[in-house]
């Protein structure tokens, strides 16, 4: 009578951990309550109290697809609302508490169904979602065929395989936690999609046991002990190529990250050597200040004010003159927009800066970088092309929010993504999905709106509270 227990708990456990505050808590005691699981189960069973017996068994199933849900979201975008913060969870509690064997075909039917559930769970960019969909789907499946295969024909198959499930989930946390940074692996668009293409590979070995063990007009025992073997062997390269490409993906985000602080690097270089060169010239105009001094005073007293206005006119329009100028009090976004201007200068489009930042902000420099320079870069190239080309930048921050707006016109066809259009796309083409990542990773929002002339683009980001 009370077999409708357990699933209340099962059911109410799953909503309340996708709380942040019990979600941080049980996080920070896995190592603590997935053994105590276990220790339920086995106490349960040997006494046979129905509710302790499926209560353990059910909260096995809660710890394995909790663990497997802590790593994935580290794959992905966070500031997931709780509907797919639900919704993930008891997709990885059901898939990882499902019996499953090498060649079962409800691996083939699970899989779309897993898919469709992550996907959902989600957001970001679809080739993120995907790729780590498929990765622990196949890390996922190949841990329990395993133990399900192997296990098949000891006594207490259930309820050993499930202690085991935890135990391997738990080893695989540990393992993964160590590795997977905390706000999640970043990849541009372009790597993901390599990977996408990487995670292929032990899905088609995972799918290929499958065949493996399908002859429906053949009945033959040696062929299905053989095959039955052949897709046992499988699964553990399944396992292992699912753990070699997690660890790729980290190696690529950090030589992103590299590659991101370099060009960092190399924008703030660019910025110091040109204060260097304005200090420069200004110790020169100070130098020669007395003789252009006396120059103009020369021509006030022969009665020339024209050429004494001209005089002082080419003086003030002088670099020297123009040294020390700052957008706003902090420095990255001083870097970062500085170079802009020069470059609207430079192609001749009319710039309007209206900052309002401070010097410190919760926001990491990079962020801040690929933000200000990719919208401004996009803004530029179709400025550029404009006949009366103009950008309007305003970004300011205000009660924890950072908010910034690029209006520029633009002439001719427009790319609903803004791809790039320069040759070199490996570090240009950055594009709306990537700074909608930033805005996603900061809890914000960003839009667009086009008119017959000019586009707008609106960000809204949210800084991350400090300590």
């Amino acid at each position: 009578m009370y077999d409708w227990i357990p699933w209340i708990i099962l059911l109410l456990g799953g909503i309340l951990l996708a709380d942040p505050l019990i979600g941080r808590w049980v996080e920070e005691k896995i190592a603590i309550l997935a053994p105590l699981t276990v220790l339920v189960f086995l106490f349960g069973s040997q006494t046979g109290w129905i509710i302790f017996f499926q209560g353990g068994a059910l909260g096995m199933c809660l710890m394995s697809g909790y663990m497997l849900d802590l790593l994935f979201l580290r794959l992905v975008p966070g500031g997931l609302s709780r509907i797919r913060k639900v919704i993930l969870l008891y997709t990885f509690v059901g898939s990882s508490s499902m019996p499953i064997w090498a060649g079962d075909n409800n691996l083939a039917f699970v899989f779309p169904v897993f898919i469709v559930a992550c996907m959902l769970g989600t957001r970001g960019h679809w080739a993120n979602r995907l790729t780590a969909s498929v990765l622990f789907f196949c890390l996922e499946m190949s841990v329990c065929a395993m133990l399900d295969s192997y296990l098949y024909s000891v006594v207490f198959y259930d309820g050993l395989t499930r202690m085991l499930r935890v135990v391997a989930f738990l080893l695989i946390y540990v393992v993964l936690c160590r590795v997977l940074p905390q706000d999640g692996i970043r990849l541009s668009e372009r790597l993901w999609k390599l990977a996408l293409g990487l995670s292929a590979m032990p899905l088609c070995a995972l799918l290929s046991s499958v065949l493996m063990t399908y002859y429906p007009t053949v009945e033959s025992e040696l062929l299905e002990q053989v095959s039955w073997k052949l897709s046992i062997a499988v699964l553990p390269f399944v396992f292992i190529t699912s753990m070699v490409i997690l660890i790729t993906l980290l190696v690529l985000s950090d030589h992103e990250q590299l590659e991101q602080a370099k060009q960092l690097a190399e924008m703030r270089e660019s910025y110091y050597e040109n204060i260097k060169r304005q200090e420069k010239q200004i110790r020169h105009l100070r130098h020669d200040m007395r003789n252009h001094l006396a120059a103009v005073y020369g021509m006030v007293e022969q009665d020339r004010p024209e050429q004494a206005a001209a005089y002082l006119q080419e003086l003030l329009e002088t670099q020297a003159l123009q040294s020390g100028k700052r957008m706003c009090h902090n420095e990255m976004a001083n870097v970062v927009l500085l170079a802009k201007e020069e470059a609207m200068r430079q192609y001749g489009i009319q710039a309007d800066f209206r900052i309002d930042l401070p010097e410190q902000l919760a926001i990491a420099d990079m962020d801040l970088c690929a933000l200000l320079g990719n919208a401004l870069d996009n803004a530029i190239e179709a400025a550029r092309k404009a006949e009366d080309g103009r950008v309007s930048v305003q970004c300011q921050c205000n009660r924890g929010m950072l908010m910034l707006r690029v209006i520029n016109t633009f002439s001719g066809e427009r790319f609903a993504d803004l791809r790039t259009t320069k040759p070199d796309k490996q570090r240009h083409g950055f594009g709306l999905n990537g700074m909608r990542e930033i805005a996603n990773r900061y809890d914000g929002t960003l839009e667009t709106e086009i008119s017959s002339r000019t586009f707008t683009l609106t960000v809204c980001l949210v800084e991350p509270m400090q300590g």
